[in-house]
């Protein structure tokens, strides 16, 4: 079943505005697939999730800019940090737009790399999960408040649902049971993305704070708090260990 996604009619007027577009996101939101739907027939596809692919990035840039010259799709550019200075190189020698559609899911990373080498040249947009809206293929039009007023209302059940499960395309498409799917979710988030930030050290401790933030959703921030409970539940494992 194909979704119509929202972010579609932004992304084309910044690929006829910009030489190349980054689209950013956290992992499993769609936007390899959003990006295969769309692409032209000629422009060519590549993911440096391949760890063969992602050696010839990392080692030699410009073979590899060369294999996948313009237009093209790579995929997970923060693997290969490295390629950005290459492609300013492209998109410097030319006027043409759209050269690069480029994804990543480590947002951080992926920034910091674009201000160091491609601002002002480079369009950005972040895809989240599935709205509502997009689930239902709903239209977006403003809304008459007469027309509003005559809508009967969801049932409370269907809106707690709703909200539990969220937008995650594999959740919705492939009908995999919530608590299966985010506990593979948040395995791979911690040991892929995680994992890589050196300043994390600590992944029970990550995961405690991940806890600790969920059960606020909705609630006023209040760091202190979440630190006096983080510290509070690591005594207690540590103990326990």
């Amino acid at each position: 079943m194909n979704y119509e996604r929202n972010i579609k009619d932004n992304f084309l007027i910044y690929n006829e505005a910009f030489k190349s577009v980054l689209l950013t996101g956290p992992r499993q939101v769609g936007k390899t697939t959003f990006l295969l739907d769309i692409k032209e027939d000629e422009r060519k596809y590549v993911t440096l999730d391949d760890l063969e692919l992602r050696k010839i990035a990392k080692e030699n840039p410009k073979q590899f800019i060369e294999m996948y010259s313009p237009p093209a799709i790579i995929d997970e550019i923060q693997y290969a940090p490295n390629l950005m200075s290459y492609i300013k190189i492209v998109c410097d020698n030319t006027k043409e737009k759209g050269l690069y559609w480029l994804t990543g899911s480590q947002k951080i990373q992926v920034m910091k790399n674009v201000s160091e080498t491609l601002a002002g040249r480079m369009g950005i947009l972040e895809m989240n999960s599935f709205s509502y809206r997009e689930i239902t293929k709903s239209k977006y039009i403003i809304p008459d408040l007469n027309e509003l007023t005559k809508k009967e209302d969801l049932p409370k059940s269907t809106i707690l649902k709703n909200i539990l499960n969220g937008g995650m395309p594999g959740l919705i498409l492939e009908n995999i049971k919530r608590n299966i799917f985010f506990k593979s979710y948040i395995d791979l988030y911690l040991e892929r993305d995680i994992r890589e930030l050196k300043q994390i050290e600590d992944l029970n401790a990550f995961y405690t704070f991940l806890v600790s933030i969920a059960t606020r959703t909705c609630q006023i921030l209040n760091y202190a708090s979440i630190a006096k409970e983080i510290v509070e539940k690591m005594k207690k494992l540590l103990n326990h260990g």
